[in-house]
């Protein structure tokens, strides 16, 4: 498994507006002709940006590329709440915002800095008994979500307009299970009105960034021209947000076989490690567990012993 001979395609795809993730995974399916598809982490229909796509065996790689970091870029309009908290929503609610000042947002801005209890939006996809919370509120059901801990590690605003719709452009810089259709109403609520996210840009996930997302129009013309694998990810880009560390081939088949390896100095205890063999193939990840010497555990293992 060369770097010209990856595990499936690792794509960062330009989502637009009006589109689910699963339509956009659904294009990916067609134009790669790959049954095995997924996305790293849902962005909202009326949501842009960016989103990871996997096909392949990179499927499995999923929950890791999840786990990064994410930026938005975010519009906030003051004195309307709406019952999905985004501009395509009913609208539930209406207040004057023509007192908010910009220095009272800035202010109930950095209140919301550092690990915040956030409770999922109702219409958001995360998981309730089973159902995606959006589902069950489409159904005129009231999903039953616990707030959870996330963490906001900067939200910087970028403009201000005042007026009786008052709007804040902002950009937030997020840990996983952030949902900002919450974030803009928990925004409302700390400046004493209602609000909602009238706009939502993805801007970054992990190392990925907007300026080098793909397009769908480019997406096809290259799977058209059968070059996918020129606008895609490499793996070790796409892995660069974790410790690499390159093992013998040996030991590359003993995790393949599940097998833990004892090695020093591998890190911290719990820290994931992408690795590769000394060929440059791409190995899999592994955990850190304690022990003298440290055990590297297998978790998800992309080797195939050299075989595609």
């Amino acid at each position: 498994m060369s770097e010209m001979n990856e595990p499936g395609l690792i794509l960062n795809l330009l989502k637009p507006p009006g589109m689910t993730s699963h339509d956009v995974v659904d294009v990916v399916r067609r134009v790669s002709g790959e049954k095995r598809a997924g996305h790293a982490g849902t962005l909202d229909p009326a949501a842009a940006g960016v989103l990871v796509v996997m096909t392949g065996r990179c499927v499995r790689l999923s929950p890791y590329l999840m786990a990064y970091d994410k930026r938005y870029r975010l519009e906030v309009t003051f004195g309307v709440a709406t019952a999905t908290g985004d501009a395509q929503g009913a609208v539930t609610a209406r207040m004057d915002a023509s007192s908010i000042t910009e220095s009272r947002v800035a202010e109930a801005l950095g209140s919301l800095v550092g690990v915040v209890l956030m409770k999922p939006h109702r219409f958001s996809a995360a998981k309730v008994k089973g159902h995606k919370a959006y589902e069950l509120a489409r159904r005129g059901e009231e999903p039953e979500l616990a707030e959870r801990a996330v963490t906001i590690h900067e939200v910087r605003m970028i403009n201000f307009e005042p007026g009786a719709r008052a709007t804040a452009m902002i950009d937030v810089h997020c840990g996983k299970g952030t949902y900002v259709r919450s974030l803009a109403e928990m925004l409302g609520d700390r400046v004493g009105n209602c609000a909602h996210a009238s706009f939502v840009l993805r801007t970054q996930v992990g190392p990925m960034g907007l300026q080098e997302a793909v397009t769908l129009e480019e997406l096809e013309e290259a799977g058209q021209a059968q070059r996918l694998a020129e606008v895609a990810v490499r793996v070790r880009v796409a892995l660069a947000g974790y410790r690499h560390i390159t093992i013998s081939a040996e030991q590359a088949r003993r995790l393949e076989a599940g097998t833990p390896l004892p090695m020093a100095n591998l890190g911290r205890l719990g820290d994931v490690v992408a690795v590769w063999g000394p060929d440059g193939a791409f190995v899999g990840m592994g955990e850190v567990r304690g022990g003298h010497p440290q055990v590297l555990q297998p978790r998800c293992i992309l080797y195939k012993g050299g075989r595609a």
